[in-house]
């Protein structure tokens, strides 16, 4: 039973720590879960004397299903994750049988599987902590590269754990010592294989997680060069809008002083008002960002058709310096995810966006109203759309991004219809 808890213990440590998955919840996965340990509880009690080789492939089968049962994310990818574990620690288990019988010279009555299987897991036990401690800030990005690996690739891995393992036996006509020693070197031998295996298939992963961060990663400077063309081509447009008001501005004011004098007051209010509508056309959201502006204005204007009150306070301080990218990445999902509850909203359609700086930090607060309840957990405000999955990513991107600037990004939902998105940065003096 000891060796169940340290086992237990890995896989926890293993999951949350170093593959950073989140706990479910839920209560019946989590029941069931509980059900299932109990059963591999009652397993190991009732067959402690009387082992056989089923009952070890049913306990091995309930071990492998129990991080589907606690763990959030896709269950074919965990679920995948947790055989091909399950199928590299019996391996594992199998390699240091080997050393072991080797060491006693091919005595297989005074080799003791137990005490073998607890050195294993306290080996485990020392490996995810050590791994859990050194990549504690990669543990967001191996749990998205996790996610993205294709289930069908645990299933080739399984297999191949599974074909090491039973390649081991040997038959042929030796003396006892003599075929425990072979199995034993053949037990040792695959399992280094084995290792090697395993690391080949780190380096794949890390190659191809890599890869995919990069491609991520200019996709996002895309975006911000994206952004920053709209602002240069809006800030164009607002430019011959100004000077075709510019060209005409003496004609209006001689307008205006003909009105006056005629006394035709009705003409001149309509003209004023009219005059109106051209500044509203000539208006832009200036907050001393280009990346910022851009989004601000892109929402400006899609607030405007969709009658959503867009208001601006602050501007960035003066000589200040942001990653551009990292915070393209967090306005456009806050903005975004402002605009689209509002959106939604058929009264108090408002939204607030403030800048304050205090010494070299930077705060953002925006403030908009929801229709839906929301559930803030863990930190993150969890998605409404129906594919949790696949979405609720753009959150966990605005605080990673914030974190990445000595910073960091919260919610607040007051329970009333109203969201707040505080954003802080720390920004470096140019």
């Amino acid at each position: 039973m000891i060796v169940f808890a340290v086992e237990l213990l890995n896989l926890f440590i293993l999951f949350k720590y170093v593959l950073g998955y989140e706990f479910r919840k839920t209560r019946i996965p989590i029941a069931i879960g509980m059900i299932l340990i109990v059963a591999n509880c009652g397993l190991r009690i009732v067959f402690l004397n009387s082992m056989t080789y089923e009952v070890d492939y049913l306990i091995t089968g309930i071990s492998t299903m129990l991080p589907a049962f606690f763990c959030k994310g896709r269950v074919c990818v965990v679920a995948g994750l947790s055989a091909s574990i399950e199928m590299a620690v019996a391996l594992l288990y199998n390699m240091f049988l080997g050393i072991a019988l080797i060491a006693l010279k091919g005595d297989i009555e005074a080799l003791d599987g137990t005490h073998i299987a607890l050195i294993m897991q306290a080996v485990l036990l020392i490996l995810y902590c050590c791994m859990a401690f050194f990549l504690r800030e990669k543990r967001k990005q191996i749990h998205w590269v996790m996610e993205k690996i294709p289930p069908f690739a645990f299933i080739i891995f399984a297999v191949a754990m599974f074909a090491f393992r039973w390649s081991s036996y040997f038959v042929g006509a030796v003396e006892q010592n003599e075929a425990q020693l072979i199995y034993a070197s053949n037990m040792t031998s695959n399992g280094l294989q084995g290792i090697f295996v395993i690391v080949i298939c780190i380096l794949v992963i890390y190659l191809r997680s890599q890869k995919q961060i990069l491609k991520h990663q200019v996709l996002l400077n895309e975006k911000c060069i994206e952004e920053q063309s709209k602002q240069y081509q809006f800030m164009g447009e607002k430019d011959q809008e100004l000077r075709k008001f510019l060209h005409d501005y003496n004609k209006h004011v001689t307008m205006l002083q003909m009105l006056m004098e005629k006394g035709n007051l009705e003409v001149l209010k309509s003209y004023i008002k009219d005059l109106g509508t051209i500044k509203e056309r000539l208006d832009y959201i200036s907050a001393n960002h280009i990346i910022c502006d851009a989004i601000l204005n892109q929402y400006c204007e899609l607030c405007i058709q969709d009658e959503i009150k867009l208001s601006v306070m602050g501007k960035f301080p003066v000589g200040m310096k942001i990653c551009e990218v990292d915070l393209c990445v967090i306005l456009s999902n806050a903005v975004e995810n402002a605009y689209e509850a509002a959106k939604k909203c058929e009264g108090n359609r408002k939204i607030h966006f403030e800048i304050r700086s205090h010494g070299n930090m930077v705060l953002i607060e925006i403030t908009n109203p929801t229709v839906k309840k929301l559930v803030i957990r863990d930190g993150f405000i969890e998605t409404t759309k129906e594919d949790k999955v696949c979405h609720g990513y753009g959150t966990r991107n605005m605080r990673e991004a914030a974190l990445r600037n000595g910073g960091d990004v919260t919610w607040e939902y007051d329970g009333g219809g109203v969201v707040l998105t505080r954003i802080t940065l720390l920004c470096d003096e140019k």
